[in-house]
């Protein structure tokens, strides 16, 4: 889903001004009064591989600037932003109707703010990735490393495919033991990656456990969307493995 919201202008100094003059009663009651909030986001289901729900995104921004009493004289201009590898650059070459951003399975290849032209009247503006400089819950980045929104680096890539496990175990045990034929579900992390090696046939001379590949496969099924429509998190929640 994608999350339309109008950004507010940026407000420029102003040069020195001459002395203030008193205030009347009528600007001092003015000021007390509340200010006027922008018009609320909206959001808009769509699939940018599949181009379903792609075409609605432009009426809907210039609805979103009527409803905010702006009538653009010019181009209307839309920022598409979001967490890195989240499908920004997809969503823009799904506009565009062909390919005028580069896209892959990893993070930071939008590395500069990029206005690509998306039809008459139409622009859009392709930036990097945001990411908050610190995160609060240390699960966050658990969620952003299995999604790959993250360098896979910043964590030991068996401990991530453990959590990915247990967490799949929990919530939704039918996806996961469709996927990989699963006959039961071990409670331990390396018992599961364990498992799923051997019954993907993940194993090694000698019958070791080829643990490097088992955890690229799990990684790339759930980036892929393998097991199915599930959610890494619901709302309000602070961890990821409850």
């Amino acid at each position: 889903a994608l999350w339309l919201t109008r950004l507010a202008r940026p407000e420029i100094p102003a040069a020195p001004a001459a002395p203030p003059r008193p205030e009347t009663h009528a600007e001092t009651q003015a000021e007390t009064r509340p200010a006027a909030q922008p018009p609320p986001g909206r959001t808009l289901p769509l699939t940018a591989t599949e181009r379903r729900g792609i075409s609605a995104l432009e009426p809907a921004a210039r609805e979103l600037c009527r409803a905010a009493g702006i009538t653009p004289r010019r181009t209307l201009r839309a920022l598409i932003a979001g967490i890195p590898n989240s499908g920004k650059s997809t969503i823009i070459n799904a506009l565009c109707r062909r390919r005028r951003a580069e896209t892959g399975a990893k993070p930071g290849l939008t590395r500069d703010l990029r206005r690509i032209p998306a039809g008459p009247g139409f622009e859009l503006f392709d930036s990097p990735g945001l990411l908050p400089h610190k995160f609060e819950n240390p699960e966050t980045g658990y969620i952003l490393a299995a999604l790959g929104s993250v360098k896979e680096t910043i964590l030991p890539e068996h401990e991530l495919t453990a959590r990915i496990l247990l967490f799949l175990a929990r919530r939704y045990p039918r996806p996961l033991q469709n996927r990989y034929r699963l006959s039961r579900i071990p409670p331990r992390g390396d018992e599961l990656i364990e498992l799923t090696a051997r019954a993907r046939g993940c194993i090694l001379s000698g019958g070791r456990i080829d643990i490097p590949r088992t955890c690229r496969m799990v990684l790339k099924d759930l980036r892929e969307a393998r097991f199915g429509r599930i959610s890494l998190q619901r709302p309000h929640q602070t961890d990821w493995s409850a």
